[in-house]
């Protein structure tokens, strides 16, 4: 084998990670915090890009950050799954910040109590009331279904 072969890696060890920061001097994120993911060994690695780019050099605060795996050790999740529970629970995104930010009305808390809530909980935290989903079908749906219930209505003995 050549020396070249031999600096291969085949794999890549991975840090699966969920976190969470503010911007102190932002007003307009007051009460918000950013919730992203990461698969690096330091979180701060992967927030610092975010915050300090392009001549901008921003104050953040990070609140907290915990492995992405459910209870158990077993299944990791990544943010977006822990962000669709957040707005299962009421917690407003704040898309003019990003998709990423959620507003916590101030109480940093609240969004690591979540976090320990999701992972125990696991993705039957995700299921909606009853298992049941709103749904509103497109028009061209909604112009098929009632067009073969006339069909089946006029032709009830085709069966």
């Amino acid at each position: 084998m050549s020396d070249q072969t031999q600096k291969i890696k085949s794999y890549k060890i991975v840090y699966p990670q969920i976190y969470s920061y503010t911007l102190p001097n932002r007003k307009e994120n007051y009460g918000s915090q950013k919730i992203g993911y990461t698969e690096q060994k330091n979180v701060e690695s992967r927030i610092l890009p975010q915050v300090r780019t392009a001549g901008i050099n921003e104050k953040h605060e990070t609140l907290w950050s915990a492995p992405a795996f459910f209870e158990g050790n077993q299944e990791s999740f990544r943010d977006e799954a822990f962000h669709r529970f957040l707005l299962k629970k009421g917690i407003e995104r704040k898309l003019n910040l990003g998709r990423e930010w959620f507003y916590f009305n101030d109480d940093p808390s609240k969004s690591k109590e979540l976090f320990d809530l999701f992972r125990k909980e696991k993705f039957s935290a995700l299921q909606s009331d009853g298992g049941k989903i709103e749904y509103t079908l497109r028009f061209e749906q909604e112009e098929a279904v009632k067009k073969a219930k006339k069909y089946f209505e006029e032709n009830d003995n085709m069966i």
